[in-house]
């Protein structure tokens, strides 16, 4: 048999493609290398996904961080988040807001996510346990070769993820297709995930559990976009603003040594000097002063820092306040590499958009064949922003072959 389409990969991207199809008609197939689909969206959100967002699509690609964001316009204004919460409830599930932003399933668990994704597939459809190592075009046909069987169709949407967690099925089949094919492509990088500092830098494993709101993040000196919550861990840094950040300081470990530095209490250099300036008559120990500023494993730590912890605070000299004030809103931490790409929750590269149609997610290159969702160069914070992406480029690519077919 010669499909109309066939879907390699079936997570958020491949199984919105798939309801397209079952909608409209098509003549597809959807092929998964797992025994079961959406094994990594099972995953995410500690297990209760964080489907998609309240912002509006230009606040949307604000928020992510790489140069060739506007490529999603096109495909976000046809299917942006408004219309994932639309395309649930019509599936019969309610995604409830979780302030300030982020959308869940109303159930609380991810498998309500995948069982709506899933729920108006025939089952037919989905052929498990059929990873594909090869794909071919012959004349007008693909030929996509598995382990087991050999398939013909005339369109192939490939949506088989980047390398985060391959124990789901992603480990980056889709750049070896691409490279069969002479695709422009982008070697996939961590992102979203932590960062190890140096073992004999920082006792890490005392500061563990360390929280720092609203910190505003610098890298190599010079301040960069990322302001959110931290914590450390006991082997480095982690939370939202490094997450967000993580990408950067890969890219930056790549050229030579990489610091990122932050204030521990929320005050900048001039606002904490007045802050003790005005404390000039406290009788206070300094040690007392700094557990009230900072969390209390780090004010253990510069205790051990200064030699001057004892000391009644109305007793310092101007250079320990000025010695006190730099370490508290510079504080540094020299980073010795970001979390295992396989590790990270999603990764930057894949297919380079520049070789894409932002329309239909088309190769520019070899007709009828579309790469979408994290397969693609296209990544952002956690906040349903990649699941939001990935729905949309599977239903944004799955509509244009459609048409295709309907108008040929």
């Amino acid at each position: 048999m010669i499909y109309d389409a066939i879907i390699i990969g079936g997570g958020p991207a491949g199984l919105m493609a798939a309801n397209i199809f079952s909608q409209e008609k098509v003549n597809f197939l959807l092929l998964e290398k797992n025994d079961q689909v959406g094994k990594k969206l099972l995953m995410t959100g500690g297990g209760r996904s964080n489907v998609t967002n309240n912002l509006s699509v230009p606040a949307f690609i604000d928020e992510l961080d790489f140069k060739h964001k506007k490529f999603l316009y096109s495909t976000l204004s046809s299917f942006g988040p408004h219309d994932v919460l639309t395309f649930f409830k019509k599936k019969g599930l309610n995604l409830i807001l979780e302030p300030p932003i982020k959308y869940f399933p109303e159930t609380g668990k991810a498998s309500s996510i995948l069982a709506a994704l899933t729920r108006d597939i025939d089952k037919a459809k989905i052929k498990l346990k059929e990873h594909v190592i090869e794909v071919k075009k012959e004349r007008q046909y693909f030929q996509i070769k598995t382990k087991e069987n050999e398939y013909l169709s005339k369109y192939l949407i490939i949506a088989t993820g980047s390398k985060s967690f391959p124990e789901t099925g992603s480990n980056g089949d889709g750049l070896i297709f691409a490279n069969h094919f002479n695709i422009s492509i982008k070697e996939f990088t961590p992102a979203e995930t932590s960062v190890y500092g140096f073992k004999d830098q920082l006792p890490f494993k005392q500061l563990k559990g360390a929280k720092l709101s609203n910190v505003r993040l610098f890298i190599n000196g010079k301040k960069s976009k990322f302001q959110d919550d931290m914590i450390f861990t006991h082997f480095g840094l982690s939370g939202p603003v490094i997450f967000h950040a993580s990408h950067q300081i890969f890219n930056h470990l790549q050229k030579g040594n990489t610091k990122v530095s932050f204030s521990l209490c929320g005050l900048d250099y001039n606002a904490l000097n007045q802050y003790f300036i005005n404390l000039d008559k406290e009788a206070k120990q300094v040690k007392t002063i700094l557990s009230k500023l900072i969390p209390n494993q780090l004010a253990t730590y510069i205790e051990s820092r200064i030699n001057y912890g004892h000391k009644p605070f109305r007793d310092l000299t101007k250079e320990e306040r000025i010695n006190l004030v730099e370490i508290l809103t510079n504080f540094e931490v020299n980073i010795n590499h970001v979390e295992d790409i396989q590790r990270a929750y999603v990764n930057a590269g894949g297919i380079d958009t520049l070789a894409l149609n932002p329309k239909s997610f088309e190769s520019k290159t070899i007709e009828h064949l579309y790469f979408v969702g994290e397969t693609v160069d296209i990544f952002g914070p956690i906040g349903g922003f990649n699941i939001t992406m990935a729905l949309s480029s599977g239903h944004t690519a799955a509509n244009h072959i459609y048409h295709q077919l309907t108008h040929k």
